[in-house]
């Protein structure tokens, strides 16, 4: 989805194999084909809008898992202004840390709230706040805010519209009062170590161990989420069972080979 932004510019590596390529180009003959305004000047400053920079790269034939390679970081700007002035910056997560890359699109999931400026994990847990500030500092080079309240800790990002924009328009966890809406991101069911991170982060916000009833247990308001998180466990051989009270969901994983089974694929941080 990345590449169908609009309003984001972006900030290509400085080696990247484009810049060589586009040597023995006519660049105003690119220009006058593709449309594209003061590319000399994009060029120039290794910065350009998404949408061009991916019609550039197609036009000389680079796949789109190498220009993903070449985008160093993201901006959210408006089309009004000269790119790259009216947001703050955004690493592209690093495609070798897709567990703590699903561990954050969890905790958000579970404790977050999507304002229009930025992202708010509402959580008291030490372990939690630790990991999911590290987290953010590691994949997204994003610093966060760290505030005591009364009745809930709060981390802000402090990368602003860009965070958001990405988390909503390309992650696709809805703005707002999510949860009886909220559902497992596409990037999650198609990737099991984004899914691994996913469900860490989900059970650590939303989910307990119940020594009770000798579970794991996840409880929200959308139907929808468990489900697709009780299909996706049985890649792992996990079966889980998903009852209703009170119109809230609970997913329960209670059998000792199951749980055993989590215990070897899962990660939670929160010691329990």
């Amino acid at each position: 989805k990345i590449k169908i932004l609009n309003n984001f510019v972006c900030f290509i590596k400085e080696n990247s194999e484009i810049f060589e390529r586009l040597k023995t180009k006519n660049i105003s003959n690119i220009e006058r084909t593709l449309k594209l305004n003061n590319l000399r000047d994009s060029i120039k400053n290794k910065r350009f809008r998404v949408k061009d920079f991916f019609k550039l790269a197609s036009n000389l034939n680079f796949l789109n898992e190498e220009v993903y390679d070449m985008i160093d970081s993201l901006k959210n700007s408006s089309e009004g202004w000269r790119a790259g002035h009216t947001s703050k910056t955004m690493k592209l997560p690093n495609l070798n840390e897709l567990e703590k890359l699903g561990y954050i699109f969890g905790c958000i999931t579970g404790d977050g709230h999507i304002s229009s400026n930025n992202i708010i994990l509402n959580n008291n847990d030490k372990e939690i706040q630790e990991n999911y500030r590290e987290y953010l500092k590691q994949i997204f080079n994003i610093d966060s805010k760290f505030k005591r309240a009364h009745t809930c800790d709060t981390i802000t990002d402090c990368a602003g519209r860009t965070f958001v924009r990405f988390i909503s328009e390309v992650i696709g966890i809805p703005q707002g009062n999510k949860s009886g809406i909220v559902f497992v991101p596409e990037i999650a069911k198609q990737n099991k170590e984004v899914f691994r991170g996913f469900f860490s982060g989900l059970l650590d916000t939303d989910g307990y161990v119940s020594h009770l009833n000798n579970s794991i247990e996840i409880t929200s308001k959308s139907n929808k989420l468990l489900k697709e998180c009780s299909i996706l466990l049985l890649n792992f051989s996990i079966h889980s069972i998903i009852y209703e009270k009170n119109k809230y969901y609970t997913l329960r994983i209670a059998n000792k080979k199951c749980l055993d089974k989590f215990l070897q694929n899962f990660n939670p941080r929160l010691k329990r």
